[in-house]
């Protein structure tokens, strides 16, 4: 029963977080995802990596997203200019592209440290409640 509450209460504010919360690019809280984790048997370094992950992710949307901004801007202005510096828009590209690789490295190390800590049954838990969560 206590699970069953738990569990009640961390998809409700899931879902209420990420609607509350649309500035954080609708992803949910870390008191919400810690909440989920509890209704996941999951050990203390598992939830620990889970929680990273989640702040990592983040972190990885915001690089992916930073120089948007700029573009826009940049891609207005196209039709003023003489001319366009490839070199320097390549240079630019090249350095977003190595920030996003190496988030993407990162997390993607986290993944697979995770995945390797969680028995079958735990992933297949995961997923199954991840899968009823969205289509929720």
């Amino acid at each position: 029963m206590k699970k069953l509450v738990i569990s009640a209460i961390a998809a409700m504010t899931l879902s209420t977080s990420t609607m509350a919360d649309e500035y954080d690019h609708q992803q949910p809280n870390e008191t919400a995802i810690k909440m989920f984790l509890m209704t996941q048997n999951m050990t203390d370094e598992q939830e620990d990596l889970a929680v990273q992950l989640v702040r990592q992710v983040k972190t990885l949307a915001s690089v992916v997203k930073a120089p948007k901004q700029e573009v826009t801007e940049y891609v207005k202005g196209l039709a003023e200019q003489d001319y366009i510096d490839v070199a320097e828009v390549m240079q630019k590209y090249k350095t977003w592209q190595q920030e996003v690789d190496a988030e993407f490295e990162q997390s993607l190390n986290t993944v697979a440290e995770l995945h390797a800590s969680m028995s079958i049954e735990q992933r297949k838990k995961l997923m199954a409640t991840i899968k009823m969560l969205r289509s929720n």
